[in-house]
């Protein structure tokens, strides 16, 4: 195994370690520490500190945030793919006048429309009988 290869083995296997202890609540310096018993001087980047801990703990956690982000496309990709095989279903039917595939085919598009997050929110105003006639009287004025 080349040194390159050992030294990219190493960091990862710090990292994990580093993240473990500060999920687990260890302070910096405690990581730090632990860092040092754990792996010998030459195996660390000089000058090993609490910033190099905090820098493993951030690319870490940022790591983890890109996997969870791209396993929530997928999911969001498998889930709308689910619910257009079922609109495609019904969907000759609702276009031949059938009421009850007409309905689900809404409510499955608007699922989709929701998934994608190109659904419209719905503003609520409310109106009274008194606004109505204050405004028309304003409008009578001008």
């Amino acid at each position: 195994m080349s040194k390159t290869s050992e030294d990219k083995i190493r960091s990862q296997e710090r990292r994990q370690l580093v993240l473990s202890l500060r999920k687990s609540g260890a302070h910096y310096q405690q990581i730090v520490d632990a860092v040092k018993a754990r792996f010998s001087e030459e195996e660390l980047p000089n000058g090993y500190d609490v910033r190099y801990a905090w820098q493993d703990v951030k690319r870490e956690l940022d790591k983890l945030k890109a996997d969870v982000g791209e396993s929530a496309e997928e999911l969001k990709t498998i889930e709308a793919q689910r619910l257009e095989a079922i609109f495609l279903a019904h969907f000759q039917k609702a276009t031949k006048g059938d009421a009850k595939h007409a309905d689900l085919c809404l409510k499955i598009h608007d699922r989709i429309m929701k998934l994608y997050g190109l659904d419209v929110q719905k503003v609520h105003a409310e109106v009274t009988l008194i606004d109505i006639i204050k405004r028309a009287s304003e409008l009578g004025d001008s």
